[in-house]
């Protein structure tokens, strides 16, 4: 625990290093020796309609207490980001954006040709180092934990959120916090813990990984691998192959596997719905072990073992779906199905 001898310690080195003045430092030892009465305060993990929550959303309830942090306890060396930063590139048709973060949540849209909006809220900024800077038409962003010097302790990092050109390709990773992207066009890494990731209408081939936290993708042309630990995955109006894993969650699909692909679809605690769109080409394999697997659409050379195991050949077969639970049950479906194939008994 640090005592009112460590932190009046602290603020005479900074002094001596040159970080604060002397009236600075005479506030902040003033406030060590009679701090003024703090306002209840908490951090509330905000949560969505659903209930889940994002574990870096938290706010301080009360703004005056924000004040008083940083007007009394926050003094930050000169050049230290202040609470918000806002920063505009003009940038040629196709971008590239690299967004590093941490304890915070990052959001992207399409917006301009021609320009990058940055727009960052920074929580605690005498522990976070902020900065931005372009390379041609490579965009760079990185929050990261820093030493900074605070009397009060208070969680730390950035939101971000972008605005950029429709065909940008991306790179973007943060901790505890979601990533939202919509109208996106360029390919990407996507990575994030303890959050969710959402995506929507978008193009290319895509990274999207997360831990503790959901993944949904509504509109995507282009390929995915799509991974969580624990969470769900829920993907819909789709043209790609895709790779779905969770270590505990359903797994939805809604869409359109090309020609000759490869998609699987895999978790260990929860069901696997895929409803294909169409004509499919596949060879289609589909196993549970505590579960039972249901198909309707066009199978020849089918072939079962009981209950929770089913393979067959969807028109010529160029391609692969593998479909597979440990604890759950499978449903596979194909729009305007010829004819159904029952559930093994």
């Amino acid at each position: 625990m640090t005592t009112a001898t460590d932190n009046r310690r602290r603020i005479l080195d900074m002094l001596a290093e040159g970080k604060i003045t002397a009236a600075e430092a005479e506030r902040m030892l003033a406030l060590v020796e009679s701090p003024p009465p703090a306002p209840a305060l908490s951090y509330d993990y905000a949560s969505d309609e659903d209930g889940e929550r994002d574990g870096a959303e938290f706010e301080v309830e009360r703004e005056a207490y924000n004040q008083t942090a940083i007007a009394t306890a926050e003094l930050p060396p000169a050049g230290s980001p202040r609470a918000s930063e806002e920063h505009v590139f003009a940038v040629g048709g196709a971008p590239r954006l690299t967004i590093k973060s941490f304890n915070g949540r990052i959001g992207l849209r399409a917006g301009k040709d021609g320009e990058v909006r940055v727009e960052a809220k920074i929580r605690n900024p005498s522990r976070v180092e902020y900065r931005t800077w372009q390379e041609g038409d490579n965009i760079f962003v990185e929050a990261r934990r820093s030493n900074g010097f605070s009397l009060i302790p208070r969680p730390a990092g950035a939101n971000i959120s972008i605005t950029a050109p429709a065909d940008s390709t991306i790179d973007l990773a943060t901790s505890n916090g979601r990533i939202e992207i919509k109208d996106i066009h360029g390919s990407g890494p996507v990575h994030t813990s303890n959050g969710r990731i959402v995506m929507d209408n978008v193009r290319g081939e895509h990274e999207v990984h997360t831990s503790n936290g959901r993944i949904v993708i509504d509109g995507m042309e282009g390929d995915a691998d799509v991974q969580t630990t624990n969470g769900s995955i829920n993907i819909k109006r789709m043209h790609g192959a895709v790779k779905a894993a969770s270590s505990n969650g359903s797994i939805s699909f809604e869409g359109e596997l090309p020609e000759g692909s490869v998609s699987r679809f895999e978790t260990s605690n929860g069901s696997v719905k895929v409803r294909l769109q169409g004509e499919p080409d596949a060879r289609v394999t589909a196993r549970t072990s505590n579960g039972r697997v249901n198909a309707n659409l066009p199978l020849q050379s089918v072939s079962t073992q009981g209950r929770s195991h089913i393979e067959g050949v969807a028109g010529n077969g160029s391609g692969e779906l593998v479909i597979r639970t440990t604890n759950g049950s499978i449903n596979i479906e194909a729009d305007g199905a010829r004819r159904e194939v029952a559930s093994p008994h």
